[in-house]
């Protein structure tokens, strides 16, 4: 427990949130468990996930398959690359169809096709709220 007694985690693995928000946290799958940082938890796991990033300078889109994962401070895409982007870096995360279009303070966009779409919406709000995000 933190100093203070301001650890959100609970005693029956969620955390809880500004807000009082709660979402459980999950246990790292052998992917991710190497790339969590010091005290970064998992929050959400999507499945076949499919990733496009628009406005890389580059100037190409690459459409990849993967898994998208969740944690306290990003969301990391593991697919044949690795995607990460800090949850402080998100400047809107907009509901569409089957996804999420993301745009970051770089400008750069993000569409993710995901199953869930809305829940991970609310999650990542939730998440970044937790932050100061």
């Amino acid at each position: 427990m933190a100093v203070g007694g301001t650890d959100p985690t609970t005693a029956d693995g969620t955390r809880k949130l500004p807000g009082g928000e709660v979402m459980a946290e999950l246990q790292p799958d052998s992917a991710i468990a190497p790339l969590l940082g010091e005290g970064e938890r998992l929050l959400a796991v999507r499945r076949r996930a499919v990733l496009e990033r628009r406005g890389r300078p580059e100037g190409d889109a690459a459409e990849l398959a993967g898994d998208l994962y969740l944690t306290s401070t990003r969301l990391v895409f593991l697919g044949r690359v690795v995607h990460s982007f800090d949850l402080a870096d998100l400047a809107e995360v907009i509901l569409y169809g089957p996804g999420l279009l993301i745009v970051t303070r770089g400008g750069e966009g993000v569409r993710l096709e995901v199953d869930r779409p809305g829940p991970l919406r609310r999650e990542i709000a939730v998440a970044r709220s937790a932050t100061g995000g």
